[in-house]
């Protein structure tokens, strides 16, 4: 007897559990996670840009995404997305921890707002320009008013 009773799952979570072993069996580092991300993102439609390249607000629009050793930076920008320079600070940063840093006093500096990952949010705090920063890893979007939480 089984400890407990539960329905067969839906096609779409099995799937979905399927998918997540795959991921985590070509994921035996922060290396290979985010390589299998980058192939991942490539597959899904999204452009890698190289890292030490000059990049313009057009390079920069769209589904983006740079690899560099274990770490992976992604993002979808809307044609005429003001461009951050993210090109010079990645390649000058010796770690992704250094780079998320910088990235995120460039958002500061830009007008991005820092919230709090532990604090609760509100749909009006997660509206407009916003960021979160956790150890080496940043997430940060552009939301308009009325934006659910």
């Amino acid at each position: 007897m089984t400890p407990f009773s539960a329905a067969s799952p839906s096609p779409r979570a099995r799937a979905a559990a399927l998918d997540l072993g795959a991921f985590v069996t070509a994921s035996p580092s922060s290396f290979h996670a985010a390589r299998e991300a980058a192939r991942r993102l490539a597959a899904a439609g999204f452009t890698e840009l190289v890292e030490t390249a000059p990049w313009t607000a057009g390079d920069v629009a769209g589904d983006r995404f740079v690899l560099r050793d274990g770490s992976l930076i992604a993002w979808s920008a809307p044609e005429g997305a003001a461009a951050l320079d993210l090109g010079a600070f990645v390649t000058a940063s010796p770690s992704s921890f250094h780079a998320a840093r910088e990235a995120a006093r460039r958002l500061a500096a830009a007008g991005f707002t820092e919230l709090v990952e532990t604090a609760p949010w509100t749909a009006g705090d997660v509206a407009g320009d916003r960021f979160v920063l956790r150890d080496g890893s940043l997430i940060a979007w552009s939301a308009p008013e009325g934006a659910d939480a």
